[in-house]
């Protein structure tokens, strides 16, 4: 019996204070020993251990804290592991040299394109070198094949192509200068799945009356068989019907298959939207074929759009409907607050088709405004039955300043009103500036939103005690919502020692421009006058006063 032990040790090492791992003896990564001679491994640990041992994917496992084998073999060749009840663990790895048996083997071999894939073929006997993958027939490789050995696990085959299917591979090793090869190997390649499967039907919409034959077929087309596909009802109803399947392949990597589903006698029931459904590793795909099995009439009413909808003011916006209707609907109608709707609409079929029962309807809303906000509702019918579905249209608006002024108790107030709802913040600045930044605090606000008239605007009432202010100055008062902001200003004016008087708010400017015309008539006047003495047309003795107060 021979053992070689390898330099290294496959024990980690713990931290001072830190829970150990388990100790193998004996202490090295790996060990070689012969095929028929004894070899045993131990584990070391103060609590209880369980060996593990690894080849060729497979494992198996042991209680005891040793490992014996008095006979080894082959198969007895790859990874030991013990492991204690804390979790740590600790390996070595075996090899059981057999001339016999160069490699173990793991069959069969399959790779998958674009990714690695692992030849099986590890060494019982790691003293071989140019270990290797050939063709079987001593043909050359491809080209664009590349390869990475490693004597416990075998040699890994890079980038896997589509053109490499079926390929016949043997691994191979010198040893003691004899080239020793492996049992066949082929390849057989699994296309990567890089797009859905492509799915069509024989027919996308069917109406018919109660006891008639119903009958689609679904075509999947995949690289491989793996494809999953059926027949479903959107609803999550079983189908009350049967499904034939047919599938063949077409090459390699091209793989159809069909499946018709067939309703002999349909009833009322039986109608909805059926789906073929299919699905591999990179995604699903689907096709629909709706099913119409009446008695009488019917509509079904969809709103494309949100049935609840912010629009800013003079923005345009489209409110859509699918609906479906059996028999042709004889009227459609679009109403604005339970009036007609005097906004242009269109209402058209989906398709020309004569077995079409599909339409859609859309009410053209142009540079809508505060006061066009409201409830507007699409009305259909037929013969049999009438549908409706409702929308609820909010129009944001920019504040608009209803009020400004100057209450007798020195008090200055605004109102506002715009949606959403306005904030009014108040602002301070020495002079006339016309955009302040200093805040002011109101002293009462207030909200007005009639319940009567849900989309409305909100009027909001804010005030300011103008006794606080020391110097000369503006106030401006703004009103902001999300759709913009608005202001109105009062210049602010002190007498001496007194309380402060606003010398231009919305009705002093009105005052003021009245002066400023009426001093520009008596210049007028003044200078007519002036140039009519001077002419020698005036008259002696003429005066004119103005007295202002």
């Amino acid at each position: 019996m021979s053992k070689h032990y390898h330099a290294g040790s496959s024990q980690p090492s713990a931290s001072p204070g830190q829970p150990a791992p388990p100790v193998i003896q004996p202490a090295q990564p790996e060990l070689t020993v012969d095929a028929g001679s004894r070899f045993s491994l131990e584990c070391i640990d103060p609590g209880s251990v369980r060996w593990t041992f690894e080849s060729l994917g497979q494992l198996s496992d042991s209680e005891h804290s040793q490992w014996t084998r008095e006979e080894a073999e082959a198969a007895n060749t790859g990874r030991y592991t013990c492991t204690n009840a804390g979790g740590l663990s600790s390996s070595i790895y075996v090899f059981v040299r057999d001339p016999r048996q160069l490699f173990l083997v793991g069959l069969p071999l399959y790779g998958r394109e674009d990714s690695d894939t692992l030849v099986r073929c590890p060494l019982t006997d790691p003293d071989v070198t140019n270990y290797t993958l050939k063709e079987c027939e001593g043909k050359p490789l491809p080209k664009d094949l590349t390869f990475v050995p490693d004597p416990k696990a075998g040699i890994t085959i890079k980038n896997v192509r589509r053109a490499y299917h079926r390929l016949c591979l043997r691994c191979a090793a010198d040893r003691e200068g004899t080239t020793v090869q492996s049992e066949k190997f082929i390849l057989k390649v699994r296309a990567a799945i890089k797009a859905v499967p492509v799915v069509s039907v024989s027919r996308t919409s069917c109406l018919l009356r109660e006891g008639e034959e119903f009958s689609v077929t679904c075509t999947v087309r995949d690289v491989s068989t793996a494809v999953l596909s059926a027949w479903l009802k959107e609803d999550g109803q079983r189908t009350n019907g049967q499904v034939r399947r047919h599938s063949w392949h077409q090459g390699d990597f091209h793989y159809e298959r069909q499946e018709t589903l067939t309703i002999g006698a349909a009833r009322v029931a039986d109608s909805g939207v059926f789906m073929c459904y299919a699905n591999n590793t990179f995604g699903s795909a689907n096709v629909t074929t709706t099913l119409k099995v009446v008695d009488k009439g019917f509509i079904r009413v969809f709103s494309v759009t949100n049935t609840t909808m912010f629009v800013n003011d003079g923005e345009n916006v489209d409110l859509v409907v699918q609906y479906e209707a059996y028999p042709r609907p004889t009227q459609q109608q679009w109403l604005y607050m339970n009036r007609t709707s005097a906004s242009k609409w269109e209402d058209h079929p989906e398709s020309e088709n004569e077995s079409n029962i599909r339409y859609v309807s859309k009410l053209h809303l142009t540079r809508l405004k505060g006061s066009e906000a409201g409830t507007y509702t699409f009305l259909v019918s037929n013969a049999d039955v009438n549908a409706s579905v409702a929308f609820n249209v909010y129009v944001n608006t920019k504040p608009k300043i209803l009020t400004s002024k100057r209450l007798v108790n020195g008090v200055l107030q605004c109102e506002a009103a715009g949606f959403p709802e306005p904030t009014i913040d108040w602002y301070f600045c020495l002079g006339t500036e016309q955009r302040c930044s200093a805040p002011v605090w109101p002293v009462a606000v207030q909200v007005q939103n009639a319940s009567e008239q849900p989309f409305g605007k909100p009027v909001v009432q804010s005030a300011i005690d103008s006794s606080a202010f020391k110097h000369n100055g503006t106030v401006e008062c703004r009103a902001s919502n999300d759709a913009g902001q608005s202001s109105a200003y009062f210049n602010f004016a002190l007498k001496g020692n007194s309380k402060g008087i606003l010398l231009f708010n919305p009705i002093s400017v009105i005052y003021s421009l009245t002066c400023v015309h009426a001093c520009v008539c008596l210049y007028v006047t003044v200078y007519l006058q002036l140039d009519s003495i001077k002419m020698g047309r005036g008259k002696k003795g003429n005066a004119i006063t103005f007295i202002f107060t």
